[in-house]
């Protein structure tokens, strides 16, 4: 009997949103530890905030879609009552998976939380839903949608395969009816501001659909090559597998809810006098909202601000809510053009994939992109070559 021998395996990349395009342009090095070797960051406070933050909305959504007890009690929510049962659902799910929030992030007791005690993920959970929740729970079609398609892998990085596999959530995508929308929508409210927007949304009287994103992070500086313009690579690319997906759909508009920025901490406040400082960011505060921020002596930053919630008292709710929200048009020329970046970026990652077996080295190929805050949170700091900030050398107690 002749025996066929076997053809060469042909691995097809697989590549998500998220873990791979955003990762990899923070910085290589890391991504190729963290995602590629798979090593677990040994304090994730990023991570773990951003998958409390999802899992939050989501459950809170389906336990308002379910139309039960006490989540049917209507609007703003109560923390005692609706929010902390999801709060602490999520908590142990996440605890399950081994993900445990950083002392004093959540509660200072987890045995007993009490409204004294809350932490500033906390804060910021019940924020976000009596902030958002309240107008874009009426407006969700799906929650936590798959999308997946596939892309030509450029020439110089078809080492592996020719061809790749892009995957993304979208958190929330909303299929909206103009005539059938709920009065006074804060969320339509504000997509009509763009008169692009505005003039699709009324073109036709057919639905259209709205690809919401969650950000468990402060608004970035507007700045080229910054995580500004990938979180809105990010949204374009959901938008164009949702096309492949469904080519019937009309997504006309992404938003992107930063969710820090309705409760800022310490850390997320300097930063946010440094960006208006330099004029870097595309939300400047009225005259009363900047005397209160540079009302007072900047210090030095101090260790764990980042959990400490910031001076707001004063701020205009306005102002948070403006800094919270943000919107991206989407087009076909758009589409056609962030698919294209996000290409090339998988080509910088297969080409690092390609030198790495040929050069037998974890640390040359994969480029670095040293930037305080992400140097500081790093487990590699320390044997890190071009690692910069604060921690850098380790002191012997």
């Amino acid at each position: 009997m002749a025996i066929r021998p076997h053809s060469i395996e042909r691995v097809i990349p697989e590549y998500s949103l998220t873990g791979d395009l955003l990762a990899f342009l923070k910085c290589g090095r890391q991504y190729r530890l963290y995602n590629k070797a798979g090593l677990p960051p040994s304090i994730p406070v990023q991570q773990w905030f951003g998958e409390f933050i999802h899992g939050l909305m989501e459950e809170a959504f389906a336990r308002w879609q379910s139309g039960a007890a006490p989540w049917n009690g209507g609007w703003p929510w109560r923390w005692e009552s609706q929010i902390r049962p999801i709060e602490e659902a999520v908590f142990r799910r996440l605890l399950s998976r081994g993900l445990r929030p950083p002392p004093r992030m959540l509660y200072a007791s987890y045995d007993s939380p009490t409204q004294e005690g809350r932490g500033i993920a906390s804060l910021r959970a019940e924020a976000a839903l009596n902030t958002w929740g309240i107008h874009l729970f009426p407006l969700i079609a799906e929650a936590e949608l798959r999308l997946m398609g596939s892309r030509e892998l450029p020439p110089r990085a078809q080492l592996r395969a020719g061809r790749y596999s892009v995957t993304g959530i979208v958190d929330v995508l909303s299929s909206v009816q103009l005539h059938r929308a709920p009065a006074g929508n804060v969320i339509l409210h504000r997509l009509r501001e763009s008169p692009m927007i505005r003039a699709e949304m009324e073109r036709t009287p057919a639905p259209f659909e709205i690809i919401v994103d969650y950000k468990g992070m402060r608004r970035p500086p507007r700045e080229a090559g910054s995580s500004w313009i990938h979180q809105e690579w990010q949204l374009q690319t959901y938008a164009w597998l949702r096309h492949r997906q469904n080519p019937n759909s009309r997504v006309i508009a992404g938003v992107l809810l930063y969710l820090n920025e309705l409760v800022p901490s310490a850390t997320d406040l300097r930063d946010l006098r440094k960006d208006i400082s330099n004029r870097a960011t595309d939300i400047m505060p009225p005259q009363s909202d900047r005397a209160i921020l540079f009302g007072e002596q900047e210090t030095a930053e101090a260790d764990d601000e980042e959990m400490a919630i910031g001076p707001t008292r004063g701020l205009s709710r306005l102002f948070l809510e403006d800094r919270s929200f943000r919107i991206v048009e989407i087009t076909e020329a758009s589409l056609e053009q962030s698919a294209a970046r996000f290409d090339a970026v998988v080509g910088d990652i297969e080409m690092a994939v390609q030198d790495e077996i040929l050069q037998g080295s974890t640390r040359t190929p994969w480029p670095v992109r040293p930037e305080v805050r992400t140097c500081t949170a790093c487990d590699f700091k320390y044997h890190c070559p071009d690692a910069i900030g604060s921690g850098r050398n380790p002191q012997i107690p």
